[in-house]
């Protein structure tokens, strides 16, 4: 599972370790909200083994990250911040004032149950 980032070749291994560095985690705490040992935590950061799928989601809800993102396919961390990208450039077509009419408009049709 290898990945380019910034002219680095990026694996699983060592994006695990990344991730865990960002957030300050142990291998212990990680392994414990896995329910495996630290030892398996140290045997995917030095490449002995390869996570299963369902590892892959556990520890990628842990982070909170895509998966793709985890094993390499994505430097987007989180989804979220496509969806936020994607808002962001409609709204910038419009002025403060259309968004506030737009806004006060939304509130209008919720308090009369139209949304």
């Amino acid at each position: 599972m290898c990945l380019y980032i910034q002219g680095d070749i990026m694996e699983f291994k060592e994006r695990l370790k990344q991730l865990r560095k960002e957030n300050n985690c142990t291998a212990y705490k990680l392994a414990k909200y896995l329910n495996y040992g630290a030892s398996a935590i140290s045997n995917y950061e030095n490449g002995r083994n390869e996570p299963s799928i369902d590892v892959l989601i556990k520890i990628s809800k842990f982070f909170d990250v895509s998966i793709d993102y985890l094993v390499g396919k994505s430097n987007v961390k989180n989804f979220e911040y496509l969806k936020n990208f994607k808002y962001y450039n409609f709204f910038s077509q419009f002025t403060d004032e259309q968004i506030n009419k737009m806004i006060d408009v939304m509130i209008y049709m919720k308090s009369k149950s139209y949304l």
